[in-house]
């Protein structure tokens, strides 16, 4: 079955995402990001050990954490961030990546790590309550990220993912398409 064919879909959500994706015109775009971001959102702390912080990630099936100090997000700790800290039976990835890269890689520091503050990503990249749904979107794909944290001034309000943003997008395209006759 193709995706035209699949059960439930109309033809112009279909079309949304085969069209140039600007001939949509999908107000999405311009909606804001406390629109389309989570509100709920799993967080550690820098003293908070890798392992802890791993299984938050693991029961909350999320791929990164804000890392808080008080309620400012001071970095962020991803999957990545723990894949230095893999034990294989030659030692830690990031040791064999020591001996690779002759210790000139900037993250190999964090295969010691063993608190959260020695293995997060900072600063973090932040946005803000107010910004575009595009603007996130851009931010993401420039910084090859996953995940942005929300923040109202300095203060963790939410985070917006990639998948937040395609499932609104899809959202958006089905209620358009609504209206169509055939669907």
């Amino acid at each position: 079955m193709n995706d035209k064919e699949a059960p439930g879909r109309s033809d112009a959500a279909h079309r949304f995402f085969v069209t140039p994706f600007f001939e949509s015109h999908a107000p999405t775009l311009s909606a804001t990001v406390g629109e389309c971001m989570t509100t709920s959102v799993r967080s550690c702390h820098p003293e908070d050990t890798v392992y802890s912080a791993a299984l938050t990630m693991l029961d909350g099936k999320v791929s990164a954490l804000p890392v808080l100090e008080g309620d400012k997000v001071a970095g962020i700790l991803s999957l990545s961030d723990l894949l230095y800290r893999l034990q294989t039976p030659h030692g830690t990835i990031a040791d064999a990546l020591i001996e690779w890269l002759g210790g000139r890689h900037p993250d190999l520091h964090k295969h010691a790590a063993f608190l959260v503050k020695d293995a997060m990503t900072t600063p973090a990249i932040t946005i803000s309550v107010s910004d575009t749904v595009e603007t996130a979107a851009r931010c993401l794909l420039d910084h090859r990220i996953h995940q942005l944290p929300v923040v109202d001034g300095a203060r963790l309000v939410g985070i917006i993912t990639r998948r937040d943003i395609i499932s609104m997008l899809t959202v958006w395209a089905e209620q358009a398409a609504g209206g169509e006759k055939g669907v």
